[in-house]
């Protein structure tokens, strides 16, 4: 079984560090904490702040001439929500 599992993440693994795609889509989720530094916005802490951030972007190869002189970046539309508590 652990063989199995490891051949699989093996396998998995090698597909998606295939480098032919020239876009991608991420989401990812966090939850924090606030350092607590001034006794004053204690009132604002209330808890963990979670939230969602959602991104498409496509990778430059050199099509036009701004790409190169701007180090070939990445480009693409975010969205994002947090919520503070």
């Amino acid at each position: 079984m652990k063989k199995n599992l490891f051949i699989f993440f093996v396998f998995s693994f090698t597909i998606s560090l295939s480098q032919s795609n020239s876009s991608n889509f991420q989401a990812d989720y966090f939850y924090g904490n606030i350092l607590r530094q001034n006794p004053d916005a204690s009132i604002l802490l209330q808890g963990h702040p979670t939230g969602i951030f959602i991104s498409y972007n496509k990778r430059t190869i050199g099509e036009e001439n701004w790409q190169e002189h701007y180090n070939y970046p990445d480009f693409g539309y975010s969205i994002g929500y947090q919520d503070y508590k």
